[in-house]
């Protein structure tokens, strides 16, 4: 099975963990509501999946690893895209972030460019745990080939800098991560996140 940085896993009932250490207390009552993971950021190493677990709170983040056996489910960030999806989360209408999602897939319009939701809000909207806020980003994951054409994006960002909320884009090509602000600008170094962790380029 394959799967990528920001996919939600579904994982089966009694999914053993591993990690370095003991797992916070929160992690229990976490899985124990919605039996869902986020992949992180990492090599896969000996079939361990490197994923993190999410409280309630911006504080409860868990790093840990599982097999590919205990998934029973996946839902990338282009899975998410969906407004049948995110109107029917009362939560989220009743915060607002409904209509912040319908307003970033207008940007879309006419661009071609697909896009992706992760964060706080893609994980809500797959797990039904309420754990967005008001003050919740709308982070955007976009898949990108290389190389990078500034101008490509150049209009999106536009777009999306008209609206009168913070998006966060991060565009993930076979290399790496960048964000969207950083090509954009075009100053060099910038910083990729590749699994190995972040480090600097001098061009594309």
């Amino acid at each position: 099975m394959v799967v990528s940085v920001h996919d939600i896993l579904k994982i089966s009932s009694g999914t053993p963990f591993i990690t370095s250490g003991y797992l916070p207390s929160w992690t229990k009552d976490a899985i124990k509501a919605a039996p869902y993971v986020v992949v992180r950021r990492g090599s896969v190493k000996y079939h361990k999946i490197p994923i993190g677990l999410r409280g309630d709170t911006r504080q409860q983040r868990q790093a840990a690893f599982l097999l590919a056996e205990s998934i029973e489910a996946v839902f990338t960030p282009e899975d998410l895209v969906d407004p049948a999806l995110w109107q029917r989360h009362t939560h989220l209408i009743d915060l607002g972030i409904a209509d912040r999602l319908q307003a970033v897939d207008r940007c879309f319009s006419g661009i071609p460019l697909s896009w992706g939701i992760g964060g706080s809000v893609g994980f809500e909207l797959i797990s039904g745990r309420e754990v967005v806020g008001t003050e919740s980003d709308i982070d955007i994951i976009m898949k990108a080939s290389l190389p990078l054409r500034k101008g490509l994006f150049a209009d999106l960002k536009e777009k999306l800098d008209s609206l009168p909320f913070k998006t966060d884009v991060l565009l993930e090509t076979p290399n790496g991560a960048i964000s969207l602000d950083e090509l954009i600008a075009g100053r060099f170094p910038m910083v990729l996140r590749t699994p190995e962790g972040p480090r600097l380029i001098d061009h594309l």
